[in-house]
This record gives structure tokens, C-alpha cells and sequence, in this order.
């Protein structure tokens, strides 16, 4: 694996025994011993680290999550991304954090619900430098999967968490009159991080496409939706007037909850984690993720309404348990909300589900390069067999449903 992923090389200096000392541990305490080590992976996330710390003193082991701004890794990227958009992400999950989700899960409580929901925040600074310190949710065996969900009895699982999740959300802001239209971050309001992630992946995916016998009918719309991108993607996350808006995590992909399993692998429960790109807009955004990042292919394929379903009724149910007092939203609507963002949903096929099919850490810095070198190794991921198997069929139900 390349340096450029190593963590461990990268410790920011000020995560220190004072740091600790003076946050953590009672003064008459000494610290005995400080380790911390990387707990992120390539692609994991491209403007966070996260450290793992394991902190010794007089009266036993604490075990906390460190995330901090990168240093390491996509070298190349965050050189470009600012220190204002970079604290703007951090100031959004402390909010979440803070003031956001102790409110939401009143709102769980309120309907006797016992559903976990986000790690225990322990401290918080964006100065002098941004950190974020959690709970250590290793020890109870909660760690992050690598791939899409096959057992859609979890996937469904998934659904339900998400939709009381944006229940609590669309209560607060109807029956407790909650603003949260400041909530609008997004990957696609930087500009840096949108060319490499969707601009290079969809012009990457139709130079493949373009020669390829089965994907070559498709080229002329994919440039076409292409040219149009930016614009369709502002409209999908455009809040509706007449439709439905909610609190979305806006990020909600596999590095962004954590699982644990019993002795047969069965997933028994998750913690959402990681709010940075908290955005007030359309749940379609989540549950479009969702059906990528935690459903698989095969399941998707034949199994897409049964998940929307099932995140319906439970949106409708938990609406009716916080003792929602106006008119509840349709299944329509709902429906009419994918659809408004179907440009989203193909941007998600076809720019992030590909990290499924490649492993990062084959990365290289010249792959980085922000020219030559990231379009090259865009070239080669989209030559990926199962990938290209699957997105054919994608694009083949896109174009059946009306959005390419």
C-alpha cells in the first residue's frame, strides 16, 4: 500500500498526553500510557482522518475516536479544498452532534423507541484545531462493511432506522417549529470535490461506455445528461415547495455506519456516524444512497419497491407514533421525490458504486495528479467486469423508468 494512505505517518502532533490531560482525565490522574493509531482506510473519507486512541491512566482504559482534518492520503485533493470549506463540515457535525440529534431522539423516546442512533460524543473544538472525540464503538464489535448488504432482511432494517430517522426530523420541523434550511452542505458545493468524483466519473464511464457493444447506445445520452449535470443535480437537491423535506445525512454510504453482527454474521445493529454533509432537502437523497450502499445488486434489481415500501410505512408509522398532528405525506409524494431526483440517483450508479469494484489502495500519487493521472486510473476502474455488468442493467432500467 502506497504511504500516502498511512495514517500512522501522520498523527497530528497536538493529539498529545496534555491534549488528553486536559479533556479527558481527572488532574490528580496520570496518564500512563497514550497510543493511537489510524482507524480510517483509503476512500474511507476525503477530508477526515479518523485515529483510534487507547488511553491508559491510574484508574483503567478509556478507548475514544479521534477525527481531525486530513493530513495524509488524497494529498493531491486536499491541497485544493479550503480551510473554510473544510471547518464548514466540521462546525455541521458539531451541531448534529450537539443541538441536532439529543432532539431527535427525545422525539425516539417520546414513541418508546429504543433504536440506537449515533455514537456518545465526548469533546469538541473547531479552534485551535477542528476534533471531533466518540466513543469507541470497537469494543462491542461495531466496524464498518465493505460491501453492500446481501441479506435484505438488514437492508430493510436499514430503511426503517433511515425513515424514523427523517420522521423525527420532519416532526421537529412541523410540530416544533425546528429551522434547519442552514443545513445545506453538499459534496457539489465544491467544486474540486465534484470534477473528480462526478465530473471525471461520468466523463471517464462514456469514454468506456463509448467502446463498448452493449453500453455504445447509451453514450449520446450520458453525454448529454452530462452537459446537464450541474443544473439537474441543483434541482434535485432544490427543497420542494408542495413536496416533502426533511433533515437528510446526505452522506449515508457503507464508511458511514458502523454494524455489528452475531456469531453467524447476521447484523443485529448499526450506528449512523459521520454528519458532515447534513443537508435539509429531499429524502429521496438518503434513501437513494441507501439503495446503492446498503442493498445489493441482485436485491435492487428485483427487490427496489419492497425497500421504498418498507421505508414508507415506517416514515408514516413513526409519524403517527410522535403524534404528528398534520397531514402526513404520501406514498405519491414520496414517489414523485425519487423521481425529482432520479439525476442524483444515476449520478450515484455510476460515480460511487464503482469503488465497490476497486480497491484504493492501488492508488499511486501520480493517480492523483488532478489531471492526466485521476482520469487514467478512472479510465481503468470503469473497465471493471462486474461492474460494467451491473450498470448495464442500471442504465437499462434508468432508461425504462424516464430519468436518462
Amino acid at each position: 500500500m502506497s504511504d500516502i494512505f498511512d495514517l500512522n505517518k501522520n498523527i497530528p502532533s497536538y493529539l498529545n498526553e496534555e491534549f488528553f490531560q486536559e479533556i479527558y482525565t481527572d488532574k490528580n490522574e496520570e496518564i500512563l500510557n497514550l497510543k493511537i493509531e489510524g482507524a480510517s482506510k483509503p476512500g474511507d473519507n476525503f477530508v477526515g482522518a479518523v485515529y483510534r486512541i487507547t488511553l491508559t491512566t491510574s484508574s483503567g482504559v478509556q478507548q475514544f475516536i479521534a477525527k481531525v482534518p486530513s493530513t495524509s492520503g488524497h494529498e493531491t485533493l486536499h491541497s485544493y479544498l479550503s480551510n473554510d470549506f473544510v471547518v464548514d463540515l466540521f462546525k455541521c457535525e458539531i451541531k448534529v452532534y450537539q443541538d441536532i440529534l439529543p432532539e431527535m431522539l427525545k422525539v425516539w423516546n417520546s414513541a418508546g423507541y429504543d433504536d440506537v442512533l449515533c455514537p456518545r460524543l465526548v469533546h469538541q473544538t473547531v479552534t485551535p484545531h477542528p476534533t471531533i472525540i466518540l466513543e469507541d464503538l470497537s469494543p462491542y464489535g461495531f466496524t464498518t462493511l465493505q460491501n453492500p448488504i446481501e441479506d435484505f432482511n438488514a437492508s430493510l432494517m436499514v430503511a426503517k432506522r433511515l425513515a424514523k430517522f427523517h420522521a423525527a426530523s420532519y416532526y421537529l420541523v412541523h410540530e416544533k417549529n425546528q429551522d434547519f434550511s442552514n443545513f445545506n452542505n453538499s459534496v457539489f458545493n465544491n467544486e474540486i470535490l465534484s470534477h473528480v468524483i462526478y465530473d471525471m466519473g461520468l466523463e471517464g464511464f462514456t469514454d468506456v461506455a463509448s467502446t463498448k457493444p452493449s453500453l455504445i447506445k447509451y453514450v449520446e445520452k450520458l453525454r448529454k445528461f452530462h452537459s446537464e449535470f450541474r443544473h439537474l443535480i441543483d434541482e434535485s437537491y432544490k427543497p420542494s415547495d408542495d413536496g416533502i423535506n426533511v433533515l437528510c445525512h446526505n452522506d449515508f454510504h457503507l464508511k458511514n455506519l458502523l454494524f455489528n453482527s452475531d456469531g453467524n454474521g447476521k447484523i443485529e445493529d448499526f450506528y449512523m456516524i459521520d454528519y458532515q454533509l447534513c443537508n435539509y432537502t429531499s429524502p429521496a437523497i438518503d434513501i437513494l444512497y441507501a439503495l446503492y450502499y446498503f442493498v445489493s445488486s441482485n436485491n435492487r434489481q428485483y427487490h427496489r419497491d419492497e425497500f421504498i415500501s418498507a421505508y414508507y410505512n415506517q416514515f408514516r408509522t413513526s409519524l403517527n407514533d410522535f403524534k404528528f398532528t398534520k397531514e402526513i405525506p404520501s406514498r405519491k409524494m414520496l414517489d414523485n421525490e425519487i423521481k425529482k431526483c432520479g439525476p442524483f440517483e444515476i449520478s450515484v450508479a455510476i460515480c460511487l458504486t464503482i469503488f465497490f469494484y476497486f480497491d484504493l489502495k492501488n492508488l499511486n500519487p501520480e493517480d492523483l495528479d488532478m489531471a492526466e493521472g485521476t482520469k487514467k486510473s478512472k479510465l481503468r476502474m470503469y473497465e471493471n467486469k462486474e461492474f460494467l455488468e451491473m450498470i448495464e442493467w442500471q442504465l437499462e432500467e434508468f432508461e425504462a423508468r424516464g430519468i436518462l
